[in-house]
């Protein structure tokens, strides 16, 4: 933990632990994509699901194959948590459990991004970057969209996607 804190944004900001940033969340509609790396032991999983205690409705916690066998744990020790898949494709192809799937954002048009949401599942398109890619998925029908340009996007959405 130490060697992370001392590690910093490019634009200087330090890095907050998970347990710091949690604490921006309580009486906020605020929410966090929780992206799992590795495959978690289960004594992590059992600390992580601690961590998340009375955060289930403002946390999506995703992650790629690797991780999938800790994530369906957290899930069955705690359904509350929102569980995702993280995926290079758009496939009708997820496990039981999870609420819904993150697709890399070339790979989505409005059909299966419509045929995803009608067997229930949360689209969200991860990393668009620019306007034109926005204005797409938006099109698309996407749930969500993952950037890494947040204050861009936030500034686009306020003022009507156009």
């Amino acid at each position: 933990l130490a060697q992370f804190k001392a590690l910093t944004y490019k634009n200087g900001q330090p890095t907050a632990s998970l347990q710091e940033a949690l604490t921006l969340f309580p009486g906020t509609p605020r929410h966090m994509l929780l992206e799992i790396k590795l495959s978690l032991t289960v004594a992590q999983q059992q600390t992580l699901i601690a961590m998340l205690k009375g955060f289930e409705p403002q946390i999506h916690l995703t992650g790629f194959a690797p991780t999938l066998s800790s994530l369906i744990a957290i899930k069955q020790s705690n359904p509350a948590i929102d569980i995702s898949y993280l995926a290079h494709d758009a496939k009708n192809n997820l496990s039981a459990g999870m609420s819904g799937k993150n697709v890399e954002y070339s790979q989505l048009n409005y059909l299966n991004v419509s045929t995803l949401q009608k067997s229930g599942y949360i689209v969200r398109a991860w990393t668009p970057n620019t306007i034109n890619d926005w204005r797409l998925l938006k099109l698309a029908g996407v749930n969500a969209i993952i950037t890494d340009k947040a204050a861009e996007y936030s500034n686009w959405v306020s003022g009507g996607c156009s």
